[in-house]
């Protein structure tokens, strides 16, 4: 049994909410199978008398893919859905009519989503790495539901979502013109905000330290002219006592020091 038949039974189409997922997985299996072409080729006119051996066998060709085809349809979609379109005649028009009964529910789907992605914006303090994983979301959603949007315009829209913090950057991807994935942008966009952190935080924490010795420097200062002055008295008190020994006592009063 293919492996990739699995992309069909475990991801069955029944109420229409996954019904473009289905139909990717089922081009991805017909494309291995190499018979997707069937969905876009009309039916060879059915051999005649007239027909060449080569005629012959390209309608042959066809129509086993048709029935091939077919087959993976019925065994990709709920029982209900089989019995609506087990008769049609071919696997072209089976697609079509599924299409038919789930595709507006699709469009809806898709616009709300697209205005989704418009109305993205990053919040002040949100991380880098969760808003893009949001992004990338959205974004996966968009393609799933089949929206025609290029790469470049996701990018510009992308872009445009981000706050002013990211100005500079705004300005350096408008100016070169560079190419991101949307792995590579959420790296980049990472790096940058990192660097905007460390400029913003840096001149704060360079002023708080350099603040700190001029403060114990004064401390030191005022402490040294204390002890300055406390000696300076100490000094006065030693030469008056050292004068008051030089005189001695005095002769008529029997007292020290005149």
């Amino acid at each position: 049994m293919n492996p990739l038949t699995l992309l069909l039974t475990n991801n069955k189409l029944e109420n229409g909410d996954n019904f473009n997922e289905w139909r990717r997985n089922l081009d991805i299996f017909l494309q291995y199978e190499r018979i997707s072409w069937v969905l876009t080729k009309n039916e060879p006119k059915p051999p005649s008398g007239d027909s060449t051996p080569e005629q012959v066998q390209q309608h042959e060709h066809w129509q086993n893919a048709d029935k091939t085809t077919k087959c993976y349809i019925l065994t990709s979609v709920s029982g209900m859905l089989q019995k609506q379109i087990a008769c049609m005649k071919t696997a072209s028009a089976m697609v079509h009519h599924l299409h038919e009964m789930f595709g507006v529910r699709t469009r809806s789907a898709r616009v709300k989503t697209i205005q989704t992605f418009h109305n993205l914006r990053r919040k002040p303090g949100e991380p880098v790495r969760d808003y893009m994983m949001n992004v990338i979301s959205v974004v996966t959603e968009v393609e799933m539901l089949g929206a025609d949007m290029d790469a470049d315009t996701q990018m510009i829209m992308i872009i445009n979502s981000l706050n002013f913090s990211f100005q500079q950057f705004k300005l350096d991807y408008e100016l070169n013109n560079k190419d991101y994935t949307l792995s590579e942008l959420t790296n980049t966009l990472q790096s940058t905000k990192e660097i905007l952190n460390i400029k913003a935080h840096g001149p704060e924490a360079n002023v708080a330290s350099s603040s700190k010795p001029k403060g114990k420097g004064k401390e030191k200062k005022k402490g040294s002219m204390k002890k300055k002055a406390q000696i300076g008295v100490k000094a006065k008190s030693i030469k008056k006592k050292a004068k008051e020994n030089i005189k001695g006592k005095c002769f008529h009063c029997d007292e020290m020091g005149h």
